[in-house]
């Protein structure tokens, strides 16, 4: 059974206060002092048990986003829109789930990986754009096109540049032997 990082925190909690209801009753229960101290020695081994938990939750959320900001900034230069999307996209999920405290942290770095994203996404949209115009208007203007073209083309990934290699270069030889 697989449990989220926000139900194992939510048990940890429930341990702890288990934990700390049943040491109080016993306490006020028993009459041995060694029992008693044999008792709160457990009491503050199950606090700090919880408390690392606890916090063991929070920083492996931490740290997994850290492994996946990298990851995605690694390949964000490679890979294809969708994919980095999707990463893009459990990126998030992992810092919508971290404390306030540590979001601070990777606010900038996710929004330099979304503006590079757009920035993908804008010069695909151009790249299609000036495909569809490829062939029309006059030879300078042609010539123009594939200036922008081989411009906006520089900006995609290297997977998406050879999505649309074939079409411009197809595009370069046609205005080639036209000119």
């Amino acid at each position: 059974m697989k449990t989220t990082k926000k139900a194992s925190a939510v048990l940890s909690l429930f341990f702890l206060l288990a934990v700390l209801v049943l040491s109080a009753v016993l306490y006020f229960t028993l009459k041995s002092e060694l029992q008693r101290l044999i008792l709160l020695v457990v009491f503050i081994m199950a606090i700090l048990f919880s408390g690392f938990l606890i916090g063991y939750e929070f920083l492996t959320r931490a740290s997994k986003l850290r492994r996946k900001v990298r990851r995605i900034e690694k390949l964000i230069q490679e890979e294809s829109l969708e994919v980095i999307r999707k990463l893009y996209g459990e990126m998030y999920d992992l810092y919508l789930n971290l404390p306030d405290r540590h979001k601070a942290n990777f606010y900038a770095r996710l929004l330099r990986i979304r503006e590079r994203i757009e920035e993908q996404l804008q010069a695909e949209k151009q790249v299609q754009m000036l495909l569809s115009r490829a062939g029309m208007g006059t030879l300078s203007a042609q010539k123009k096109i594939l200036e922008e073209l081989n411009q906006y083309a520089q900006k995609l990934s290297k997977k998406v540049q050879q999505k649309y290699s074939a079409d411009i270069l197809r595009f370069k030889e046609k205005l080639e032997k036209g000119a």
